[in-house]
């Protein structure tokens, strides 16, 4: 996930931008833990982030904006 966000905190981000990023992920972690879209062997998508324990996308963007926004600030004193 660290490529696929690389320069997030500069980013404006949209609903649009987030959800799209949302479903690669949920993809790229589903062939990872070879659970697959047919039937019987579907997931919800807050199981699957439960499971992979990974956070949701577009709280790792905000976190990480909030991060640099700090360390500009400190930066600026």
């Amino acid at each position: 996930m660290s490529v696929l966000l690389y320069g997030c905190e500069t980013w404006k981000v949209t609903n649009t931008l987030t959800d799209k990023l949302q479903v690669f992920v949920n993809k790229c972690l589903r062939k990872i833990v070879r659970i697959y879209h047919q039937w019987p062997n579907t997931i919800r998508n807050e199981d699957l982030l439960h499971l992979t324990e990974q956070k949701r996308l577009q709280n790792e963007i905000k976190s990480r904006k909030w991060g640099w926004i700090g360390h500009k600030l400190r930066k600026n004193r």
